[in-house]
């Protein structure tokens, strides 16, 4: 499929669905919601489907409401996939990290088109607009409007969408962040973007819960790998038990160590469902997402990457230790 048979595609209204990765963060469900908004300007009817729900803190952006959970409405995540004319596949490389949708999502039928910035998709779309050098997926989503004549139908509400997933996957422009990012985000402004109250309500909004669990991630769970300049934080399921853990209530949490002088590295442990979630973090050409590609079944950006683990905390930050180490073999 050529962008010209894309565009002549999209000339007439279709069904469509749009996914993202598990546990979406503010790329996922910006750059998901904000091409729901554009498609559905355009006259189709699209369906935002999520493998689990995206953290409460995003409950402010239009399409937040009528979003399907497949772990939570399977039937109608079906239901819809059945009447799919196409499939917008947003900011993952690797249909494992679609959870229940991997199958329903890559059997179908349906032409796919695939919007990303990861490094070595495994996925083999119709069509793709992905480039690991641009900000977010978010981004590139903004880029896609213009590939099909959309910017000037450029709405408050989509560049709410928008800004949201370019100022997480930044962490508020303090990386990854280029010339063209920020004309981006002017344009947005031009067009109505609210960039104060988004910012209050991306991160400015938490719980008393959740500022504690942070507190006791540093005082209590943070250890110093000084030999690897690095730092981990460890969380036991028992840990987020206490501090009635949801899902968003750790979003930064992994770049905190990074501020510390002389770390270069940051990992975060967090058990849940039997297995460990690791997210790393690291400054400058300090590339990690390779460990977390070959010990931990993951991958991701240069700086950011993450991964998975079956085994006990104790033996996964034994193993992760040990991998740290070969960042620095010759």
């Amino acid at each position: 499929m050529t962008i010209d048979q894309l565009i002549g595609f999209l000339s007439q209204p279709r069904q469509i669905c749009i996914t993202t990765h598990t546990r979406p963060d503010g790329d996922a469900i910006g750059s998901s919601a904000a091409l729901a908004l554009l498609l559905r300007d355009m006259g189709h009817k699209a369906h935002l489907l999520l493998p689990n729900k995206a953290p409460a803190i995003f409950d402010f952006l239009p399409c937040y409401a009528d979003v399907l959970c497949y772990d939570q409405q399977p039937d109608a995540c079906l239901e819809a996939l059945a009447q799919a004319e196409l499939i917008f596949i947003l900011d993952l490389n690797d249909y494992k990290r679609l959870e229940g949708l991997t199958l329903p999502i890559a059997q179908h039928t349906a032409p796919k088109i695939l919007i990303d910035h990861h490094l070595d998709p495994q996925i083999e779309p119709n069509w793709a607009w992905c480039n690991p050098h641009i900000s977010s997926t978010a981004e590139l989503v903004y880029q896609f409007m213009g590939l099909i004549g959309r910017h000037p139908y450029l709405t408050p509400p989509i560049a709410t969408c928008i800004y949201t997933g370019i100022a997480t996957d930044t962490g508020r422009f303090k990386y990854n962040t280029q010339a063209n990012t920020l004309a981006v985000v002017s344009e947005l402004l031009r067009c109505g973007l609210d960039m104060q109250h988004v910012n209050g309500q991306i991160f400015d909004r938490q719980t008393e819960s959740q500022l504690r669990l942070q507190g006791f991630c540093l005082y209590e769970r943070m250890t110093i790998l000084p030999q690897y300049q690095a730092a981990y934080i460890a969380l036991s399921t028992d840990d987020l038990t206490r501090f009635n853990f949801e899902d968003g209530d750790l979003e930064g949490v992994v770049n905190m160590p990074l501020s510390i002088d002389g770390i270069n590295v940051s990992v975060l442990l967090a058990e849940r469902d039997g297995k460990i979630r690791l997210s790393f973090r690291s400054k400058g050409n300090l590339a990690i997402n390779h460990i977390a590609q070959r010990y931990f079944a993951g991958g991701g950006h240069a700086n950011a990457a993450g991964g998975t683990s079956y085994a006990s905390l104790p033996d996964t930050i034994a193993q992760m230790a040990a991998a740290l180490a070969r960042l620095y073999e010759k």
